[in-house]
């Protein structure tokens, strides 16, 4: 019994080292990117908590980027005679379909496909500059947010061309983004990946990091207000092997 307390000690000591020396390795990204020998010892580091990753998928520096604030897209930022064919929960996501019939059979090519999306967009009043379009099949297409080239995690809307003509899409989007003046934030990976460490989820259960990419999040509430504006802040996202994603958020220069 006492052996088993004892090792339950030299446990958490050991991760809190290992996250300790993850963070320090986060200092070294925000200035001066992290080396060979770094990364490779950050491999070696997630191995021994039976997490997989590749050197190639750890990013090498660190991000600052700024604060911004933001709101969900309700009822009221659409055209009103569109206004029926949209229903919006308070999470801000909301179904829509066509009235009517669009096209007699599916587009021509991915394409004609992408206009139609881009097209549905603009008659909504969405300014497409921020928008990745990306047309996942004959009938399927994806819209996500993008605010100075860096994915905005959570947001995005996914269209279907029914096969009576009939476009309906689902999702959510943001409206009125503007930049908190002088608030910026810092995302680096070894630190993310010290919160990682530290999921007893993800430990040990043969789970392979497949992507790291640095955007925004949106920190809403859940709270019945789909106008109410919130931060949407500098954050990671990390795509495991087993279909499931994580966000961290940066942290404070």
């Amino acid at each position: 019994m006492l052996w088993s307390k004892v090792k339950t000690v030299f446990i958490i000591i050991f991760l809190v080292l290992d996250a300790a020396f993850l963070a320090l390795m986060g200092i070294t990204s925000a200035e001066s990117g992290l080396s060979a020998d770094e990364l490779t010892e950050i491999v070696a580091l997630c191995d021994r908590y039976g997490i997989a990753v590749e050197e190639g998928v750890i990013p090498t520096k660190a991000t600052r980027l700024p604060v911004l604030e933001s709101r969900f897209m309700g009822q009221n930022d659409l055209p009103e005679l569109l206004r029926p064919a949209f229903s919006f929960d308070e999470d801000g996501t909301f179904i829509y379909q066509t009235p009517a019939p669009l096209l007699k059979s599916p587009p021509a090519d991915k394409k004609a496909a992408r206009r139609l999306v881009i097209d549905a967009l603009k008659e909504w009043g969405i300014d497409t500059a921020g928008a990745n379009v990306t047309v996942t099949g004959a009938i399927t297409a994806r819209a996500e947010l993008a605010y100075q080239s860096n994915r905005v995690f959570g947001v995005g809307i996914d269209f279907t061309l029914c096969e009576n003509g009939v476009l309906s899409a689902t999702g959510r989007w943001l409206r009125d983004i503007t930049v908190t003046q002088g608030a910026e934030l810092m995302v680096d990976a070894p630190t993310v990946l010290a919160e990682l460490i530290e999921d007893e989820t993800i430990c040990h259960k043969g789970i392979k990091i497949v992507g790291i990419e640095v955007g925004f999040f949106p920190e809403s509430v859940n709270d019945g207000v789909i106008h109410k504006i919130f931060p949407t802040t500098p954050s990671y996202r990390i795509t495991l092997s087993d279909g499931t994603e994580r966000i961290f958020g940066g942290l404070e220069e």
